[in-house]
């Protein structure tokens, strides 16, 4: 999807996590508004380094006097001059926000990226639930069959009929759960990709490939270097030392300039009027400003810090999620879902051959479902830990890089 991304949204054959992400940059009203803050704080730039416009003033005498003179009348052209470099730091204190809502314009799309990758894969995984939901109610029914048939035959008791009843009506309402539980997810995708249709496109990318991520040490390293969170601690701290500038500049009275030509209707002279003002800073010296300026500077450092060990502690906690995941997946593919689904075939052909009854095929089925359901949720949250870490380090932006090959991942395990 480029620039046209809503429009094409109904020719979609499939949705690739890619092509969901490239969509709600287009269309998330979020992005649409940080972007505006952006384009807000930079005419704050502009407008903070304009000097003050002059003042043109005009005075008259005696106007419509009974004898038909006048008095005086004057032109003034009235100027203020900034002093302290007054207008330097308070252009220096909006480009420091100018400069958060650059960074806050790329957390939101962080922000809104990591929303639509959980929500992605929230909806990936709800629909490989439903299918295996829907597998095993197909077996349930196919038992269900088998075991009237044997009824029929004399080959199985009426208790071995109503077992089986119970749990195809019971596959029934989990599959039902589990379908209600898909729409909700793809609709909850639509609303994070910022689209008004819910989402009906079937979504293509694979469950089973691994994110990239770097050694946790990396990871912390860019948190800390990159992370919008941090970077925007830093750029108060910044602004607090350039507030505490401005306020002690603030401090400095300006010099208001005059000048202009009187003219005297009685003596029919013209002269020149001049004028300096500056106010004397006995009692307001800006003393409460500057106080307040240095308690914001404190407070930005220790804030700075907060924010740095914030970041460092979600991190350790998302790793922790993520490596103990990703080790379940592991377990499951490698080992469980093999021996399940190798147990539940022999189960079957046991069963065939009259040498299992329906409750151990029946266990068997359950266990092997149970199974591949375990993988499904182990796998998403491999991937969710993964999208926190992306948008808590900024290691990289999930959406512009392709996900392993298996070659890639073996390596990358390694």
């Amino acid at each position: 999807l480029d620039g046209e991304g809503i429009e094409k949204w109904g020719s979609l054959s499939g949705l690739t996590l890619d092509q969901a992400l490239r969509t709600a940059f287009v269309s998330h009203p979020e992005i649409h508004a940080a972007g505006f803050r952006l384009d807000a704080a930079a005419g704050q730039v502009l407008q903070s380094g304009l000097y003050p416009n002059p003042t043109l003033s005009f005075e008259a005498e005696a106007v419509g006097s009974d004898d038909g003179s006048g008095g005086e009348s004057a032109y003034l052209i009235e100027q203020e001059i900034v002093l302290g470099n007054k207008l330097g730091r308070a252009r220096d204190v909006a480009e420091s926000d100018r400069q958060s809502a650059s960074i806050a314009f790329e957390q939101m799309k962080f922000a809104v990226a990591s929303q639509v990758s959980l929500a992605y894969f929230d909806a990936l995984c709800g629909q490989a639930r439903l299918n295996k939901m829907e597998e095993l109610g197909l077996l349930a029914e196919q038992l269900l069959q088998a075991a009237i048939d044997r009824v029929d035959a004399g080959t199985a008791t009426l208790s071995d009929q109503l077992r089986a009843e119970v749990v195809f009506e019971q596959s029934e309402m989990d599959i039902q759960r589990a379908r209600y539980q898909s729409e909700s997810s793809l609709h909850a995708l639509a609303l994070a990709i910022g689209v008004p249709e819910p989402v009906q496109i079937p979504l293509t990318s694979e469950l089973d490939r691994l994110p990239v991520l770097p050694a946790l040490e990396t990871i912390q390293a860019n948190a800390i270097a990159m992370s919008t969170k941090v970077a925007m601690a830093r750029v108060a701290v910044s602004r607090a030392k350039l507030s505490h500038r401005l306020a002690k500049s603030n401090a400095i009275p300006n010099l208001v300039v005059s000048a202009g030509p009187r003219y005297s209707a009685i003596d029919h002279e013209t002269t020149v009027d001049l004028g300096l003002s500056i106010k004397i800073p006995l009692f307001d010296r800006n003393q409460g400003e500057i106080q307040s300026a240095i308690a914001h500077r404190l407070g930005a450092s220790a804030q700075l810090q907060s924010a740095e060990i914030e970041v460092l502690g979600n991190i350790a906690q998302q790793w922790s999620i993520y490596q103990s995941s990703l080790k379940t997946a592991a377990r499951y593919k490698e080992s469980l879902l093999p021996k399940t689904q190798q147990a539940f075939e022999l189960t079957r052909q046991a069963y065939r051959s009259g040498k299992a009854d329906l409750l151990r095929l029946l266990d068997a089925q359950q266990v092997s479902i149970e199974s591949q359901i375990g993988y499904i949720n182990a796998m998403q949250r491999v991937h969710s830990a993964a999208v926190i870490l992306n948008e808590l380090s900024h290691t990289h932006a999930t959406w512009s890089d392709s996900y392993m090959s298996d070659d890639q991942q073996s390596e990358g395990q390694e």
